[in-house]
């Protein structure tokens, strides 16, 4: 790695083995966390790892291969917890360490595992629940207010689909017919006309014929785009998230 001046990124496992690590090496913090998704027992890690001179990258509140319901967050409200915890983690709220430990703290990035996640519903395990995590990492400490902040998002997430990415609700709203417009449906309902997206957007699909050979033929062409543009997308997220604005 020295000889090609590459700096290494590893995860927190061979800290944890306490491997004698180069200087500048990157450590990718994934532990501390519960099959919720909630915990936040990653802060000592934190503290303790950039306390050590490495350079940090955080992960473990943001898995977003944890699903959770809707939940009453008041006796009467409704919301969609994933986006609160995604969007209300303050990675340095509770660190403790010294000023140069703090600047060691480089970002974080969203992970999903993939043992249950194929071309059918990576885009919606990941849209828009990144959205959030990209806009707590982008965002000084200050920026906050998750009421705000959902219906924003949501306002987001029709773009989304009007996109033809099929982003999975934050809220209990709707985003008019671009809801029908998901490939399912263009395969329910042979009638269907589905041409959304404007030849500027990444994803363009029109469905005109009533002949099944045609809806095996676009069906087959649109699954390798979405795998495509999910390979984009998730290279976005992973170059993206890595930042802080404090």
């Amino acid at each position: 790695m020295r000889n090609i001046s590459a700096i290494p990124i590893v995860w927190q496992d061979i800290w944890d083995e306490k491997v004698e690590l180069p200087p500048g090496t990157i450590v990718q913090i994934w532990k501390g966390t519960s099959d919720d998704g909630i915990s936040d027992e990653w802060v000592p890690y934190l503290n303790e790892i950039a306390g050590q001179g490495y350079n940090v990258i955080l992960s473990s509140p943001w898995y977003i291969n944890y699903i959770n319901n809707g939940h009453y967050r008041t006796n009467t409200t409704i919301v969609n917890l994933e986006f609160f915890k995604y969007y209300e983690v303050e990675p340095l709220r509770d660190f403790s360490g010294s000023d140069d430990a703090k600047i060691r703290i480089l970002g974080g990035e969203a992970c999903l595992w993939g043992e249950f996640v194929d071309g059918t519903n990576l885009l919606a395990r990941l849209w828009p629940k990144t959205a959030a995590v990209a806009e707590r990492l982008w965002s000084a400490a200050s920026v906050n207010n998750s009421e705000d902040a959902q219906f924003r998002l949501d306002v987001h997430r029709c773009r989304l689909l009007r996109r033809g990415i099929p982003a999975q609700p934050i809220l209990n709203g709707y985003c008019g017919n671009y809801e029908l417009s998901m490939p399912n449906a263009m395969i329910n309902d042979p009638a269907f006309n589905y041409d959304i997206s404007p030849a500027t957007d990444l994803i363009t699909t029109t469905i005109k014929s009533n002949s099944a050979t045609s809806y095996l033929f676009d069906a087959t062409s649109s699954m390798i785009t979405s795998i495509f543009a999910s390979l984009l997308l998730l290279m976005n997220i992973t170059l993206a998230t890595i930042s802080f604005k404090y």
